[in-house]
């Protein structure tokens, strides 16, 4: 489904961004403290870069389902969601270099016996990851996936809603891919998907709406 494609899209995009920020990041971790601030401001140019394709992708996805609605409810907290990730993937990085009493970045500029070394092992690879709403731990880029998804997921589902409801349609009937699914051909009222969305239209889901006849 198109909502797939575009959460994969976004994916790829925050993948570019992950791998430059590292890249940045291990660059200071070798020359020391005083490249934090340049660090600072070439990462900010590349989250500025994410989010500009992050908007092209997403004015493509969202031009074919019409209903100018999804960009005021959808699409400006998903960017600013998208955003948010990427600005703490920066600050957790420039607090790993600077914080907790030791300066990191410095410590790889000068010899420092065994410790140095263990500290630059953990520094050729740095990991993103993130939270979840309900504190769960994820990769970085699987999370900003999910995200995507749901984001393009749910916008589809308001433009479908509006469209059958603008033909005169009052109750649909849900279908899935797989048909053996418990909710294969549930009947709803279009005024209450709302109070199914979370049960029925989940981030994962590939619920769509019918007409009934």
């Amino acid at each position: 489904m198109e909502y797939d494609r575009y959460a994969q899209s976004v994916r790829a995009e925050y993948e570019v961004f992950a791998s430059g920020l590292i890249a940045r990041y291990l660059a200071v971790a070798r020359t020391g403290i005083d490249a934090v601030g340049a660090f600072r401001l070439d990462a900010l140019a590349g989250i500025s870069k994410l989010l500009g394709r992050a908007i092209a992708l997403t004015n493509d996805y969202l031009a074919p389902l019409g209903g100018g609605v999804v960009r005021d409810v959808r699409e400006l907290p998903w960017l600013d969601q998208l955003r948010q990730i990427a600005l703490k993937n920066l600050n957790d990085m420039i607090v790993k270099l600077m914080g907790g009493g030791v300066r990191q970045a410095d410590m790889l500029s000068r010899p420092a016996g065994a410790f140095g070394a263990l500290l630059q092992k953990k520094l050729e690879a740095p990991r993103l990851t993130l939270r979840d709403r309900a504190g769960r731990a994820w990769k970085a880029d699987t999370l900003v996936a999910t995200y995507a998804r749901d984001f393009a997921y749910q916008a589809y589902l308001d433009a479908q809603v509006a469209r059958l409801k603008g033909e005169g349609v009052e109750v649909a009937t849900i279908v899935y891919p797989d048909q053996t699914h418990r909710s294969h051909g549930m009947q709803v009222r279009l005024d209450d998907i709302d109070k199914i969305r979370k049960t029925i239209f989940h981030p994962n889901s590939n619920a769509r709406l019918v007409a009934h006849v």
